[in-house]
């Protein structure tokens, strides 16, 4: 059994026992748990919050199950060795998203990924809005690029950011000269803002951070934005290289 672990990361004294258990219960080519998101002071607090509530990071089970269940990716996996002898390990050229991407190749060759609460870690979140900003464009660029390259590997919750930042963008600009337009991005930012509020409720009473709700909702636009434009430029430099290389 290979497990992958993040450097932001502390994982419970039964971590590996669990993974092993529940490989071998299942059958599943990989095994892990929902990571618990902490911050080490108010913004990291409210950072993890906002990274522990669907609004804020969509259908990513392993951020928030409570529930086992078969998923379509975990983090901080525990791979039967034979994942790695049958499909040659991670792709290192997919910086942010080597995981993610190893675990859609598992799935595409049959293997199923197996997420426990049974298996347990906590995953410390940045500290500061500019690293959080860096972080989530990251992560957004490698997925634009998956997305031309790998169509398939692409979830709905990956390109929600980048609809919303180009749908959101295309709005404010023909705002400038349309009415309807202007209305219409009243309609969206309102509604956003409404999921916003009602999330930030729901977030921070689970962490206990009441007094940050402020800033939770705040952040939620943050990781959105940050997310979204980096899913654009990833794809479009993916796209920009391919039409490049095949002239």
């Amino acid at each position: 059994v290979v497990i992958i672990l993040g450097a932001h990361a502390l994982v419970d004294p039964g971590f590996v026992e669990a993974n092993v258990e529940a490989l071998r219960q299942t059958n599943a080519a990989a095994a892990g748990g929902p990571i618990e998101t902490r911050g080490e002071g108010r913004m990291a607090t409210a950072i993890a919050s906002a990274l522990s509530h669907p609004f804020g990071v969509g259908d990513a089970r392993f951020r928030f199950a409570t529930e086992p269940a078969f998923v379509d990716t975990i983090a901080f996996a525990a791979y039967r060795r034979e994942c790695f002898d049958l499909l040659g390990g991670f792709d290192t050229d997919r910086q942010y998203a080597e995981d993610d991407f190893f675990n859609y190749r598992i799935r595409q060759a049959g293997g199923r990924l197996y997420l426990t609460p049974a298996v347990k870690s906590v995953y410390f979140a940045r500290s500061g809005l500019r690293p959080l900003i860096r972080q989530y464009f990251a992560y957004g660029r490698a997925k634009g690029k998956a997305a031309v390259e790998e169509p398939r590997s692409i979830r709905p919750r990956h390109l929600a950011p980048a609809a919303a930042v180009t749908v959101g963008g295309a709005l404010l600009a023909a705002s400038l000269f349309v009415p309807v337009a202007r209305i219409a991005l009243l309609v969206a930012g309102g509604l956003y803002a409404a999921l916003a509020l009602y999330s930030t409720r729901r977030a921070a009473a689970r962490r206990d951070a009441r007094p940050l709700a402020p800033v939770v909702a705040a952040l939620f636009p943050v990781i959105h934005v940050s997310y979204g434009l980096g899913t654009l430029l990833g794809a479009a430099r993916r796209a920009y290289g391919t039409a490049v290389t095949r002239r």
